[in-house]
This record gives structure tokens, sequence and C-alpha cells, in this order.
């Protein structure tokens, strides 16, 4: 029994139903709802690099590296490589930075450790972005992160075929491994802050529809145009124009945007 506030009973059965709600990680998938005008492709870049920058205190270098990344989530379908984003620094920012992502990612999935029992469970044909948090990857699974980024490598299992192919973000705790991992993205959450975290509220349910509906209408408008985008950098060396060339294809219409791609990714490729 609960005390409640007349006029508030509904409040337990919201309560009741949120928890239940929980109980099946599917349901925590996003998906958008409708098609929201999103203006130009800069002028969306911009929002969601704000918002990043405000709810993890990232500086505004690398608040748009990660916002490269959360457009090529959208279109995995037409990319043959899924670079992969690999976070270090203090645990508090890694989350931090995890939970920002799951507002703009396609079909974001929050993870607890990288297991190939945990990939075999997600449900068939729901292309998720999965945002894992693993401080303790084994070499094993670096080897099948190093093999999911590039299309065409099958894991056999009891007579099964599993495909891994698809983006991924990843907390490695607060050092890099000793072993690379190729055609990844890194940042330092902890080193490349712009401000000191004060505990920044997550986005509102409102907010993050609302750019889950942007995205979704950019993604439905320009899916043939990254397709047939051949975006090439000069002056990087292979793996870092590979990177640069699978994040550039989802930037239309920006050529200012990908001009700051190819800085970004310089000192990505020392």
């Amino acid at each position: 029994m609960y005390s409640v506030e007349a006029g508030c009973e509904s409040d337990i059965r919201k309560i009741i139903d949120q928890c239940a709600f929980q109980w099946n990680p599917w349901n925590l998938i996003l998906l958008p709802g409708c098609q929201e005008p999103y203006g130009t492709t800069e002028e969306l870049f911009n929002r969601i690099k704000v918002a990043i920058a405000e709810h993890t205190g990232l500086s505004d270098d690398v608040s748009a590296l990660l916002t490269f990344w959360v457009f090529s989530t959208w279109f995995r379908e037409v990319l043959s490589l899924a670079p992969c984003l690999v976070i270090t620094g203090w645990a508090h920012d890694g989350e931090a930075i995890l939970n920002t992502l799951r507002s703009f990612c396609y079909h974001p999935l929050l993870m607890a450790g990288l297991t190939s029992a945990n990939l075999n469970r997600l449900p068939e044909g729901m292309n998720t972005t999965l945002l894992i948090a693993e401080p303790n990857l084994s070499k094993r699974m670096a080897l099948l992160l190093d093999c999911s980024t590039s299309r065409g490598y099958q894991a056999i299992r009891k007579g099964d075929r599993y495909d891994y192919f698809g983006p991924k973000a990843i907390y490695l705790g607060e050092d890099l491994p000793t072993r690379s991992i190729p055609h990844s993205v890194h940042i330092n959450g902890s080193d490349t802050r712009r401000v000191e975290s004060h505990g920044a509220l997550p986005l509102s349910d409102e907010m993050t529809h609302h750019f889950q509906d942007q995205l979704f209408n950019y993604r439905t408008t320009n899916m043939q145009r990254v397709f047939k985008s051949d975006f090439g950098a000069s002056g990087l060396p292979p793996e870092a124009n590979a990177i640069a060339h699978a994040l550039g294809n989802c930037i239309v219409d920006a050529p200012n945007l990908r001009a700051k791609l190819v800085s970004l990714l310089v000192p990505q490729a020392r």
C-alpha cells in the first residue's frame, strides 16, 4: 500500500507501467515517430553538436567529431565501413557520453559488456546502434569488434550465421588497450572537456523525439545521395581516409562540414 496525494492516484499506475516497460530492453530502443523538418544539413549538424557539448561538457571539436559519427549511424545500409567510436576516460564521463549519444543515434541500444552471446540475441532486422560499456575488453572480443567495422565477416555458431556489422560506440575504461582497433575514432572524454561537469540533466524526452524525427527525415531524404556519394579526402593515410570517406558521405550539401571533418581526422591519423 502506498500513500498518494488526493487526485494523483494515476501516478502509481504510471510508475508500475514504466517498471514493466523497462523490463523488456527492446522497448528502450528509440524509434522515430514521424518526419520533422530539419532545415539545412549544417543547421541540423550544429544543433546536435551544441546539444552534445552542453550535456557532456566536451570541446567544440570533439562534439563535432561525435556528431559526424552520429550522422553515419543513420546510413548503415549504404556504407561499406562502419567506423567504431572508441571512448576512454573516467567512468562517469564515459557513461555520460554514451547516454547522450543515445538521443541522436539510429535505433540506439545501451549494452553492458561486449560478448558474442549478447550480440547473438539482438533482434534481427532492427539495425541497432550499439552503445557499449566494456572496460575489460578481451582479445577475442577486440577481434570481433575489429571485424564488425567492415562488411562481409560472418560468425558461425551452432549452424547459425551471424553478421555483426554496424555502428558501435564502446567505452573501454580510462586507457586504450595495447592492441589498436582498426577503423576507429578515439576520444578521451576526460581530457577533452571544455568545462567542468555539473551533472547536466539528459535531454528531455520531447527534445530527444524532435532530434530523432529530424534525423529520420534527413535519412529518408538523403539515402540515395549518400549511397551514390564518393567523397574522398586528400592528405590522410589510407585508414584515416577510409574513415573520412564513410563519415563524409553521410554529410550532403555541406562542403564546409566535410572540410571540417578532414581537419579533425588529421590528429586522429597521427
